[in-house]
């Protein structure tokens, strides 16, 4: 009787921290702590965590690839966040405006002006500046454009900027 009560009705199985690790800081966490706060307060041994990551990955589709949720006993939530990879700097010049974007690995942008110096630079002028937050490259011509860098840098051993 006492380990059922222990178990059941006990405070020490109750959901009162929830963590996120993540590769990269293109969503903050602040922004995937709502999904998992409604987790707080349930008990660990009975909380069904079915349906929380693909709720986080559906809604940051862009830019969220991966998403672990796990229990660590007696009283912790853990997701461990994979986000795509940084992949181009993308500046765009238009007459409205001139623009500078990070695109990830699908081509979505998800920092706007500032640049990753470690990452390869593609300059385009276009008619009109582009939206902010949206896929800018399809995912298809992202990959050739990161293999044709990646394809000069291991041909001429030099960094494309």
């Amino acid at each position: 009787m006492g380990i059922i009560y222990s178990t059941v009705f006990s405070r020490i199985f109750v959901i009162s921290k929830i963590s996120i690790v993540k590769n990269s800081n293109a969503v903050a966490e602040t922004a995937i702590l709502p999904y998992l706060e409604r987790l707080r307060g349930k008990n660990i041994l009975f909380v069904n965590l079915d349906g929380f990551a693909d709720e986080i990955i559906q809604t940051f589709k862009n830019e969220i690839l991966f998403v672990k949720i796990k229990k660590s006993y007696p009283n912790e939530i853990i997701a461990q966040v994979e986000e795509y990879p940084l992949a181009l700097n993308l500046w765009v010049f238009s007459p409205e405006k001139n623009q500078k974007f990070i695109l990830n690995q699908i081509g979505y942008a998800v920092f706007e002006n500032t640049e990753n110096k470690t990452l390869p630079k593609l300059t385009v002028n276009l008619p009109k500046a582009l939206t902010p937050k949206t896929v800018l490259i399809d995912k298809e011509k992202m990959m050739e454009i990161t293999d044709a860098f990646r394809k000069f840098i291991e041909i001429f051993g030099i960094k494309v900027v």
